[in-house]
């Protein structure tokens, strides 16, 4: 799972979305890679949150192996107007280190769960089941 409604019954996630205050942003998946450390494959995600009442975005970058392990690797807030530069030089960096692709997935005008759950299905992005 890589977001997450609050609440105390659900396990915690990457992300936290209530859909009252906090909304998802953009997301960016990367192409499958493996190198030594990673002999198996990994690729990275980069969740973004927007936090309406603060205005501010919450970037999480992980690190996701082969059956949906992910390791969080970067977490900060930044403004609104920096969010899509910051996120650009993790995907540029990592691109060029690694070899690898990202693509986009433009969230910022969904306002439910169940849009939410819409877009990511209609985009391919399903969460990891065991």
């Amino acid at each position: 799972m890589f977001w997450k409604k609050k609440n105390k019954d659900i396990p915690e996630a990457l992300v936290s979305m209530d859909f009252s205050q906090t909304f998802p942003h953009k997301y960016w998946i990367s192409t499958w890679s493996k190198d030594e450390s990673f002999p198996k494959g990994f690729r990275y995600k980069i969740l973004t949150v927007h936090d309406e009442q603060e205005d501010m975005i919450e970037i999480v970058l992980a690190l996701e192996e082969p059956g949906g392990l992910k390791n969080e690797m970067e977490r900060m807030n930044v403004s609104p107007s920096a969010a899509d530069r910051t996120c650009a030089i993790f995907t540029d960096g990592l691109a060029e280190e690694h070899g690898i692709q990202f693509e986009e997935l433009d969230l910022s005008e969904v306002r439910s769960e169940e849009e939410f759950e819409r877009r990511v299905t209609e985009a391919g992005w399903y969460e990891w089941q065991p």
